[in-house]
């Protein structure tokens, strides 16, 4: 093998993660030019590029060996050249208004991401880079958007997060700042989770599949968080307003909710120090499961419903430890076929919902400079054909009437149901 090429082989966790990008749009207010904030960008992607060299790669399926099944591994170059910006341009609207309008999603068109989703053919012969950026104006010269895209076999929201603080930190630093190393995460992990793995790895296989579908299954009554009540809240308006088209479906049927959860405090028994000591993919999916009757419930029993639907939600949250953690991981470890494991939900059906939380990515506090500052927005990609999915956006902590601002997308004419809906109306007023 090239003496200059470096490979990691990726983990579990990471395999079971879509084959796609993680897609954060960063809206920053500024009357600078876009060349003369790309400079400064450029320079601190310079640097972050020499911190991560990993970063410059790409994801590959690994080579097939009789012995064992194919995975992913990332492989790059030890003296590969710095990242640098794409500049796409400027779109066709003024900063101004799409503030005025909150920044919608849907106004920025594919051309401001810098790079595409990438067929099955393609991927297995040329791989999947790792990492892009891309930088945009707007049509009124008050704004500069930056398209970053992470692969999600790589890492997750929680590490981009902390990529691109390190990327922003760059830009004011006099000397480098430390990322946390991504290679070995494997053996990092196994470490952390032996004994539990261990203890994972002696059960049947097929022992093993069931016990993890009995624990997504139950229920028991836990306290009610704010990000329980919001995920209740969403769940049952969001049915509700579906249950306005389909008045013939039965209430009997079931809907499920999806809710991706960070594993981080669980791995290691809570070693890590912070969500920034491990870079890896973190992610996992709690599944609670409800009638659309009892989803559904109007006034005046939406009360005593909701308190139900929150003790649904808090359950299947409250089965992601340390256990479960480890299981996941032995039984991604020994699929033949990794890619047979994925969470099991409906997305055109109109029955069932994904909510995936970045509320506690502290991404605002991230300054770029003199030219940049801190961000205005944070917005992920417009999707025609979304239905069923909600994201937390990250939290503004350091101002005084926050507000929780989230991302729905749906098809139309149960978006407009829901925005008609009494109760949704009181809550986003």
């Amino acid at each position: 093998m090239d003496g200059h090429l470096r490979v990691e082989r990726l983990s579990p966790f990471d395999l079971l993660m879509p084959r796609t990008y993680v897609r954060m749009l960063l809206v920053f207010r500024t009357s600078a030019s876009v060349a003369t904030v790309s400079e400064r960008l450029n320079i601190g992607l310079a640097t972050l590029s020499k911190q991560a060299p990993w970063i410059t790669g790409r994801v590959f399926p690994t080579t097939p060996v009789s012995s064992e099944p194919q995975r992913l591994e990332l492989r790059w170059k030890v003296e590969a050249g710095p990242l640098v910006l794409a500049d796409v341009g400027s779109i066709a609207e003024s900063y101004e208004a799409l503030s005025e309008a909150g920044m919608p999603p849907s106004a920025f068109p594919p051309s401001v991401w810098p790079l595409d989703d990438m067929d099955e053919d393609t991927f297995s012969r040329e791989g999947a880079l790792v990492f892009g950026a891309s930088v945009f104006g707007f049509a009124d010269y008050q704004g500069i958007g930056l398209g970053i895209c992470m692969h999600h076999n790589v890492t997750d929201a929680t590490g981009l997060t902390e990529i691109i603080k390190v990327w922003a930190g760059n830009i004011l630093a006099s000397e480098p700042i430390t990322l946390p190393p991504l290679t070995g995460r494997i053996e990092y992990l196994r470490a952390a989770l032996s004994d539990k793995i261990e203890k994972a790895s002696n059960k049947p296989l097929d022992n093993l599949i069931r016990e993890l579908q009995s624990i997504l299954g139950d229920s028991a009554s836990k306290p009610i968080t704010t990000n329980t009540l919001l995920c209740g809240v969403l769940w049952s308006a969001i049915t509700r307003a579906r249950m306005q088209r389909m008045l013939a479906r039965p209430t009997t049927e079931s809907s499920r909710l999806i809710m991706a959860t960070n594993a981080r405090r669980h791995i290691g028994s809570g070693s890590f120090g912070s969500n920034s000591d491990y870079l890896g993919n973190a992610v996992l999916y709690s599944l609670a499961t409800s009638t659309l009757g009892d989803l559904s419930v109007s006034q005046p029993s939406l009360t005593q419903a909701l308190a139900k639907i929150c003790d649904v939600v808090a359950a299947s949250q409250s089965r992601i430890d340390v256990d479960h953690v480890s299981e996941v991981y032995s039984l991604t470890e020994r699929m033949e076929d990794y890619r047979a494991i994925f969470p099991g939900w409906d997305l055109f059906g109109s029955r069932d919902l994904v909510i995936t939380s970045w509320a506690n990515l502290d991404i605002y506090k991230a300054d770029f400079g003199p030219e940049l500052g801190t961000l205005e927005f944070i917005r992920p990609p417009f999707s025609e054909a979304a239905d069923g999915v909600c994201i937390v956006m990250p939290r503004r902590r350091n101002i005084d009437d926050e507000k929780l601002d989230v991302m729905v997308m749906l098809r139309k004419d149960d978006l407009d149901s829901l925005e008609k809906d009494d109760r949704w109306k009181t809550l986003v007023g």
